[in-house]
């Protein structure tokens, strides 16, 4: 055979070449060994190993390396540890291959590459455990035991897989109970027992006689307050007081006035006194000087400011501390004085009677029994007052004067000029019990016929069973007790009030006509009084229970109407009221709104289907409040429920005016806002697509869009489009495909159909007609 074209033997020539050439690399795998670790895996020497490495033809090495090694791919992916603080997922960029074992994959070489130039001091900032106190001093190998092992057996970590917890490393002494956080109290510059970090608590300062103890002193093992057991999760025992660890030599009654006149608990009032900064307990600046003497109750003022051993000496038989100070009350005067009273004031139950009642602690005499305080036993009013204190307290020779036991009630003294006529009184008022006697019910001290000044409406409340409030203490007397010409059998010309008004006197209609007739009558007797003063009958008690006594409770923009607007006025003068019926006005069943409110919806929200009831609530009240009727809660409205269009994503967000659009009529037809356009998305929105994506006449843009928000798809290309992209066509950006398309009116659009779905309708053919 002949080659007539010298061309067509140069091209099989190449050809043979490019064969040859190929069959000879086939036999090479790689361009240098694999390291010791990747050569002993036998399916990375083979003739497809480099794919192992590198990746398949549309894959990366960075996919490849984290099929072998998936917990560099997590760090990575998580922006942590050594290599996701790098931003790197170029491997072989520190991690050199091919050399054999001459250049160690993760040795001193691929640290320099990644930045570290000095390995052993890396210290781990960006591991989230940086490097303090001992730890620097230790060598890699410590923590990573085959840091530099020349070949890890399969599954084993040169670095990873520690845990960055003190107790990962090192034996827990205190066994759990601290949690772990041992860096709170030990830290790492120091040695483990200084507890370098441990600060006391600042409530308890260790100071003075406390400084320099040793743990164990105050938290024993065993107890409460151990060491071990404050550490643990369970509850602590209570702060301690210096009564808890120190015997006090005070009495119970001592501690509780200290206490009390400081405002501290009596366990913690001993630093009152006692400094704890000094190491001993002996009474240290403040000392117990007079000012703070007064806070035991006892001040030393007048002759009390003696000096301390005329009161605390230490006498035959009391030596001890109790024994030296009682702490005697200041009122207890007949502790150190005789009573020259001979025990009148003694109170029952009570050791020693107190003088501090009537005498001074400075002075005996004079007394300062005044009027005020005489008045307690005896008031001293009117001629009384003008009567020298030995008139009544009188003094038998070689006796005490008389002050208990002396006649207080007027009938013991004076001669009563009505008999026994009111003595029935004394039995069943409590009040005449403890008086000055009967008498002094009705007349004054000042003289007898001075009654008007004495009995006035609180006499009338007990003396007849009626108290006289509001309007009824404003009446003069013969309003209701008409005096007669002549007196009676007993003498009396005041007449009595049943003469008048026969019937009850506790009941109001005994009286006064009943202007509701019967409306609000109950059981209870006095009725009138559940709703109206005795100031006058108009006034209403404050507040008036409206939904007790109606049924109707007055809520919202109810509770500020004026009564009238729903009760309407009526005429005192024929009927008593000043309010009339509801019923006469709004004729219907008071729980509907419509009864008595125009429905601006045209029962738009009654028709068949709708809710009847949203909770217990119906009628206008399933969507507005009584507060009032323009403040419709959004989130209180259904709106799938009311209109069928359930409003998710960025139409939960919205502002209601933006589809329902307020009506221009000025708010004359009652409505704030209008009705919406329709609920299909072309309705209130533009079709950016013109129409492209129309179905049977109808754009529906929730097969591609979610209603969160427009740019959110979930468009499946294989699922929802006539062209599954493979491998090299998913890897393409949209716009690769889907370009600007003018329309008749010059505005371009993204085209997404009708496209081709033949690699020619894209590509077209090759310049030589093939394609």
């Amino acid at each position: 055979m002949r080659w007539r074209d010298p061309r067509l033997l140069l091209g099989a020539l190449t050809l043979c070449a490019v064969v040859i050439a190929v069959l000879l690399e086939s036999e090479q795998t790689s361009p240098g060994p694999l390291a010791p670790v990747h050569a002993r895996e036998a399916e990375l020497g083979a003739v497809d190993g480099c794919s192992r490495c590198h990746g398949e033809w549309n894959g990366s090495m960075a996919e490849a390396c984290e099929g072998c090694h998936p917990e560099i791919g997590a760090q990575l992916r998580a922006g942590r540890g050594f290599h996701g603080s790098r931003n790197t997922a170029e491997c072989g960029r520190c991690h050199v291959e091919h050399h054999g074992d001459a250049v160690e994959l993760a040795g001193e070489r691929a640290f320099a590459l990644a930045g570290v130039a000095d390995r052993a001091a890396y210290q781990h900032d960006a591991d989230g455990y940086a490097l303090m106190g001992a730890h620097l001093e230790l060598a890699c190998d410590r923590c990573h035991p085959r840091a530099d092992a020349p070949l890890l057996a399969k599954g084993e970590k040169r670095f990873l897989g520690l845990e960055q917890r003190c107790t990962s490393c090192h034996a827990d002494p205190h066994e759990g109970r601290f949690a772990g956080d041992c860096g709170r109290c030990h830290g790492q510059e120091h040695p483990f027992r200084e507890l370098a970090n441990f600060v006391h608590v600042a409530t308890f300062p260790l100071l003075g006689g406390h400084a320099g103890l040793a743990c164990t002193a105050c938290h024993a093992k065993g107890s409460a307050y151990s060491v071990d057991d404050l550490g643990g999760a369970g509850p602590k025992p209570p702060a301690r007081a210096c009564t808890d660890c120190h015997a006090s030599p005070h009495g119970d009654r001592f501690i509780a006035d200290v206490a009390a006149r400081i405002g501290t608990s009596p366990g913690e009032s001993c630093a009152r006194c006692h400094w704890t900064l000094a190491a001993s307990f002996v009474v240290q600046p403040p000392a117990m000087e007079p000012e703070l003497h007064a806070v035991t109750g006892f001040a030393l003022a007048g002759p009390h400011a003696i000096a301390c051993a005329r009161c605390h000496a230490e006498h035959a038989g009391e030596a001890t501390f109790a024994e030296r100070y009682p702490g005697r009350s200041a009122a207890d005067c007949a502790a150190c004085h005789a009573d020259p009273h001979g025990a009148q004031f003694a109170v029952e139950g009570a050791a020693r009677p107190s003088c501090t009642q009537c005498h001074a602690l400075d002075r005996f005499v004079p007394s300062t029994l005044d009027l005020a305080a005489h008045a307690k036993a005896f008031p001293l009013d009117g001629a009384h007052s003008r009567i020298a204190c030995v008139g009544c307290h009188t003094q038998a020779p070689g006796e005490p004067r008389v002050f208990r036991g002396t006649p207080r009630r007027c009938e013991e003294c004076h001669p009563d000029p009505h008999g026994v006529r009111f003595d029935a009184w004394v039995a069943v008022l409590p009040a005449l019990q403890t008086s000055a006697g009967t008498c002094s019910a009705c007349h004054g001290s000042e003289r007898f016929d001075d009654v008007g000044a004495r009995f006035g409406v609180a006499e009338h409340e007990w003396a007849a069973g009626f108290a006289l409030v509001g309007a009824h203490a404003q009446v003069p007397c013969t309003a209701c007790h008409a005096r007669s010409a002549e007196p009676d059998a007993l003498g009396r010309r005041f007449g009595r009030v049943t003469a008048l008004f026969p019937g009850p006197v506790d009941e109001c209609a005994t009286c006064h006509a009943d202007v509701h007739r019967g409306a609000f009558d109950v059981a209870e007797r006095t009725s009138c009084a559940r709703c109206h003063t005795e100031e006058s009958f108009r006034e209403l008690r404050a507040p008036f229970d409206h939904g007790a006594r109606t049924g109707f409770a007055l809520t919202g923009a109810h509770a500020t109407a004026d009564c009238a607007a729903c009760h309407g006025a009526a005429d005192p003068a024929t009927s008593g009221r000043t309010l009339g019926r509801v019923s006469d006005r709004f004729p219907g069943p008071p729980e509907l709104c419509a009864t008595c409110h125009r429905d601006p919806h045209a029962g738009a929200f009654d028709r068949p289907g709708m809710p009847r009831f949203i909770g217990d609530a119906q009628g206008c009240a399933r969507c507005h409040a009584t507060e009032s009727f323009r403040a419709l809660a959004r989130e209180s409205f259904d709106h799938a429920a009311f209109t069928a269009f359930p409003l998710q994503g960025r139409h939960a967000a919205t502002a209601c005016e933006a589809c329902h659009v307020p009506p221009r009529d000025g708010g004359a037809s009652g409505r704030r806002l209008g009705r919406a356009v329709g609920a299909a998305c072309a309705d209130c929105h533009e079709d950016p697509h013109a129409g492209q994506f129309v179905r049977d006449g109808s754009t529906a843009c929730e097969r591609c869009h979610a209603a969160s928000s427009f740019t959110a798809l979930h468009f499946d290309h294989d699922r929802d489009s006539l062209f599954a992209l493979d491998a090299r066509h998913a890897r393409l950006a949209c716009a690769a495909c889907h370009k600007p398309w003018p329309l008749a009116d010059g505005r371009p659009i993204t085209r997404y159909k009708p496209l081709g779905t033949t690699c020619v309708d894209c590509h077209g053919f090759s310049k030589r007609g093939g394609r």
